[in-house]
């Protein structure tokens, strides 16, 4: 068995796990398999032909419809492996919450679009733009939205690998291919299937809408500033202007360490280092989510992760902007201990989230009684006193809660 190219890593900056990705495989399988199933045990089953998006035709059931389902297993097989590729990437930086209905966004967009460059080219062109018969129409299948997807991971990370494996009978050999380099296999791939399966001319035209989709839709969130590319962007690269953190430090960074390779203390501390970098970046950016996903993966990775005063107050406030005051708590509960000397504006902050949004006052006075002497500006003593004395009054019996009391 010879499979040369097999994508399964990154050494992207990615702050989110791919759950949205393997979802749409997920889905592309299942649907798949309805199909195939009931055919292999003579059963009716799902008339795949019946959700090719007819060219030529406006109906919005197809907008999604040709974009989950597949004719064959090899389309299949290409459109997931890629999608994961790429996916990684581009989920990695957005998360599954925005990924997700940017990915069918474009997907009814690119269905919507195909459809107005087929009805308007067919007074003008003899090619057979429209569908005839069944699964020979022009789109069917998620191919398009693929290359939509790996447009995108081009802008955000053109000096970035995917590690790939070449699978040879039983032997697999790991290898790295730039993020242009794994596009250009995957549009060869694309062509030599469209080539062996005599795919209409519309296929092509199909596969270049959802590439400048992709291209618009990056180019347009990095303008929003919704992504995050620490200076490695494709815009960055074509001007020189790049590195918020150095790339191979970005690798090292991404890499797990091995606990039977004897790896020393300085590769912990550039670790360290370049996570840190990133967390400013995000906190800079104020993307608190990035920032709090990463900190929390780095402090389960690295034995003496904290973040300093400064980002550790940071994080917080950005959290409370946000409203989400679950994560931020704990975060704020760690400030009083670590920096007791500065703690007082902050506990003043703490038991107003504790009383107002958390009904907690019994634990809010205990907040409030424990500011050390100097920590608080004496500008700051009359909110302290009126915190101290609508918690008292709000306590049940007078009932102080000790649990994370600080």
């Amino acid at each position: 068995m010879f499979v040369p190219c097999i994508p399964w890593n990154t050494d992207a900056p990615v702050d989110h796990r791919p759950y949205g990705t393997l979802g749409l495989i997920a889905l592309d399988v299942y649907l798949f398999l309805a199909r195939i199933l009931p055919e292999w045990f003579a059963a009716p089953g799902m008339a795949f032909e019946k959700w090719a998006l007819p060219l030529g035709v406006l109906n919005p059931f197809f907008w999604l419809a040709a974009n989950v389902a597949h004719g064959d297993w090899v389309r299949l097989l290409l459109d997931v492996l890629f999608l994961w590729s790429f996916g990684l990437i581009v989920e990695g930086k957005l998360g599954w919450y925005r990924f997700l209905p940017l990915y069918f966004l474009l997907a009814i967009g690119h269905s919507r679009l195909v459809e107005l460059i087929s009805v308007g080219l067919q007074p003008y062109t003899d090619l057979p733009l429209a569908m005839e018969g069944v699964l020979d129409s022009a789109v069917l299948g998620s191919t398009a939205i693929v290359y939509a997807v790996a447009a995108m991971a081009f802008v955000w990370a053109p000096k970035n690998d995917i590690r790939c494996v070449a699978w040879i009978w039983i032997k697999g050999y790991g290898y790295n291919l730039p993020v242009p380099a794994l596009l250009c296999v995957f549009v060869l791939a694309d062509a030599g299937l469209g080539w062996l399966a005599a795919s209409p001319p519309a296929m092509a035209v199909s596969h270049a809408v959802g590439f400048a989709m992709g291209l618009v839709a990056a180019a347009l969130l990095m303008l929003l500033r919704q992504v995050n590319c620490q200076g490695w962007d494709l815009f960055s690269v074509m001007r020189g202007r790049t590195g918020d953190v150095d790339l191979e430090e970005m690798r090292q960074y991404h890499e797990r360490p091995d606990v039977q390779s004897g790896l020393d203390e300085d590769y912990y501390a550039r670790r360290h280092h370049t996570g840190m970098e990133i967390l400013r970046t995000h906190l800079s950016n104020r993307d608190a989510t990035a920032a709090l996903e990463l900190h929390q993966r780095m402090s389960a990775k690295i034995k003496d992760w904290q973040l300093p005063e400064v980002e550790l107050a940071a994080l917080a406030q950005l959290l409370n902007e946000r409203r989400s005051f679950p994560a931020s708590i704990p975060l704020m509960f760690e400030y009083l201990r670590r920096f007791p000397d500065h703690s007082g504006p902050m506990r003043l902050e703490l038991a107003a989230i504790l009383m107002h949004e958390e009904n907690r006052p019994g634990k809010a006075v205990g907040v409030l009684e424990r500011i050390p002497e100097g920590a608080l500006p004496a500008e700051l003593f009359s909110t302290r006193d009126e915190l101290l004395r609508e918690a008292h009054e709000k306590a049940v019996d007078g009932e102080i809660e000790l649990e994370d009391d600080v």
